[in-house]
């Protein structure tokens, strides 16, 4: 299993967002709005594959989401005034916050076999 990206973790975290302010129901409406399969999605959750820049445009275009955000550079969340979250509870414990970023070198704790 490959380490998600941080895009995958944060567009993954999208779909969690946009269920609970009922913008979507099911992970297959946000599949069917951004044109990927729900095989894959399942496999970007199991860090077998990851989003491409099209998913993430496409994520980006559809649900008026900050770019800056899923790379890990910004905190805001949606770019439209009407979709901003008022309460953000759902990422604070769902999704505690890391500044770990992927890398292809461990950290200086890690261990490495």
């Amino acid at each position: 299993m490959n380490t998600p990206y941080t895009s995958d973790k944060k567009i993954l975290q999208i779909i969690d967002i946009l269920k609970s302010n009922k913008r979507i129901r099911f992970d297959s409406d946000f599949c069917e709005a951004i044109g990927v399969l729900r095989q894959t999605l399942s496999k970007i959750k199991n860090g077998e594959k990851h989003f491409t820049p099209l998913h993430i445009e496409t994520v980006i275009k559809v649900f008026k989401v900050n770019a800056n955000w899923i790379f890990g550079i910004s905190d805001e969340i949606f770019l439209d005034e009407k979709f901003k979250l008022k309460n953000t509870k759902i990422l604070e414990h769902k999704y505690p916050k890391t500044n770990k970023l992927r890398t292809n070198q461990p950290a200086k704790n890690e261990q490495t076999y």
